[in-house]
């Protein structure tokens, strides 16, 4: 089991960050990564969350979570540039020119990512970068999330399984091939947005419940293999599909919605309840 340390109670700084490599790593290349942070917000500094915090606090969550697994100065400057190209007017020609191309590599393979869960060798045909990962022997699901691939496996080494699962990665963005066979974008994301429900007059209401879902809960939960949505709000309580890790116990799923629910209730005084579906 990974060692997770304590995540900072408000939205991490890039000085969290840093001092958080620092533990593990402290002849990393911090000057990459302060470059990247500065690019990026640069790039976002007109970007606003729901909530109304600077955008940059979601790059710099998802960098903080990447330091409590241990990441690399690469990939932790990936993590902060990686919704310039897609959310601003950067390119990936200039994500080249400032960091080197194995950066734009990551930096472009994350953009291109959705959220599809790929449970089985069969249901990872329609897409060229599950299969390579279904081809690690061990490995039992793969799930893409907006900014990460998370890669769930049997009971076998994970050190012996790393190396060709990052190999695997690397191999499918340097060879340009499709996320998914057909080209196209894909996402559940969609499925679950048609699915929503709640009343027009809770319309602010719910932004700020999406917001806080996706600056702090999916974040978090991410660096376990799961991922949560919300799916409706109605009479105080917070309708919320749980996918990979965070489905698959019935004590992970309980503990989960009771911190989720605490934070919700915390930040939302109209939310009685959360519950999942």
């Amino acid at each position: 089991m990974l060692s997770v340390s304590k995540q900072p109670s408000t939205t991490p700084t890039i000085d969290d960050v840093i001092a958080a490599v620092e533990q593990y790593h402290p002849k990393a290349d911090f000057a990459l990564i302060r470059h990247a942070y500065a690019f990026g917000a640069e790039a976002h500094k007109e970007q606003k969350r729901r909530s109304g915090i600077p955008y940059i606090s979601h790059p710099l969550a998802v960098a903080y979570i990447l330091t409590q697994l241990k990441m690399d100065a690469m990939t932790i400057a990936s993590a902060l540039l990686h919704d310039t190209i897609e959310d601003t007017e950067v390119t990936a020609q200039q994500v080249t020119e400032r960091f080197g191309s194995d950066v734009a590599v990551l930096v472009e393979g994350v953009t291109k990512l959705n959220k599809l869960e790929f449970a089985s060798r069969e249901a990872a045909a329609r897409s060229p970068l599950a299969e390579r990962l279904f081809g690690v022997p061990g490995v039992t699901s793969v799930f893409y999330g907006s900014d990460f691939v998370t890669v769930t496996k049997d009971d076998s080494d994970w050190q012996h399984l790393k190396p060709a699962i990052l190999g695997a990665i690397m191999e499918h963005y340097m060879s340009g091939a499709p996320l998914l066979a057909d080209g196209s974008a894909g996402s559940d994301d969609a499925t679950d947005e048609e699915g929503e429900f709640f009343n027009e007059d809770d319309a602010e209401t719910v932004a700020t419940i999406k917001d806080l879902i996706e600056t702090r809960v999916r974040p978090a939960v991410a660096g376990d293999g799961g991922d949560i949505t919300f799916r409706g709000f109605k009479d105080g309580i917070v309708y919320l599909n749980m996918k990979g890790s965070c489905s698959g116990c019935p004590s992970s799923t309980a503990t989960l919605q009771h911190g989720i629910q605490n934070l919700l209730r915390h930040f939302v005084p109209d939310v009685v309840e959360v519950r999942p579906v």
